[in-house]
């Protein structure tokens, strides 16, 4: 009886571990993708953003030039400051993307769950081997 008894007691620490390792990487997971979303949020908004200045700098610079005032026009700096917010946003969108593959990763472990094995069972799969001969002269 007793022998039952802390066989119940060991089974039953054993799965409240498990469930608090589950606890701490749901959160991890949640932690994760939200950090991803802000990520890919803040470098679509770069792209977008350089994207547009660069773009409006461009008009700028080929309507200063074509109404023949000197350069001084904003067109320029537009770009200038336009081409590195948009190269700042790619490295974001790819750490975010990062961040997302690690969460699935994370959930993908925990639909595995450690138990432990008594040492007297074996497992026995079936096996089917093809073997292909690649010389010729048999």
């Amino acid at each position: 009886m007793i022998k039952v008894i802390l066989i119940f007691f060991l089974i039953s620490i054993l799965s409240f571990n498990l469930q608090a390792q589950d606890n701490g990487r749901e959160f991890l997971i949640k932690e994760y993708l939200k950090q991803s979303e802000k990520q890919r949020k803040t470098g679509v908004t770069f792209l977008v953003v350089g994207a547009g200045l660069t773009g409006v700098g461009v008009i700028a610079l080929g309507v200063s030039s074509a109404s023949s005032d000197s350069i001084n026009g904003i067109g320029p700096y537009l770009i200038l400051v336009g081409i590195p917010i948009t190269i700042i946003g790619v490295p974001i969108i790819i750490s975010s993307a990062s961040k997302a593959r690690k969460a699935a990763h994370l959930s993908l472990g925990t639909q595995t769950v450690r138990g432990f094995t008594l040492p007297q069972t074996q497992k026995v799969y079936p096996a089917l081997t093809f073997t292909v001969n690649l010389n010729s002269s048999n």
